[in-house]
């Protein structure tokens, strides 16, 4: 007599719920890991966000260096010929904060 163990049909059922319950499980973790890489990432959402704002200031530094690249071009341009002593006057004035003796200086107060 040969006698043969069989696994029972319970035991099959309880090892494919152990599998599916591993398979979600890991399938839930590599969500949850690139759900935060795509926040918080080198790429991500929030990095985008901080180099926009970068970027919005970075164009703000660069119309005013721009404008001031401008004031400087006009002024060597206005110094380039025979200099007039109106402009020779206001870059002394605006640069070096020097102002004629004779020239009347009004404050405005509150």
């Amino acid at each position: 007599m040969n006698l043969v163990l069989r696994t029972m049909p319970t035991d099959r059922r309880s090892r494919k719920r152990r599998f599916s319950a591993l398979v979600l499980l890991s399938c839930l973790t590599l969500t949850v890991y690139f759900a935060h890489h795509a926040m918080y990432g080198r790429f991500g959402l929030e990095n985008n966000r901080h180099l926009t704002a970068r970027a919005r200031v970075l164009a703000e530094e660069r119309a005013a260096l721009e404008a001031e690249r401008a004031r400087y071009t006009r002024d060597i341009a206005l110094l380039s010929g025979a200099p007039h002593p109106d402009v020779i006057e206001e870059a002394a004035r605006r640069i070096l904060g020097y102002a004629d003796p004779r020239a009347r200086i009004v404050t405005l107060t509150k």
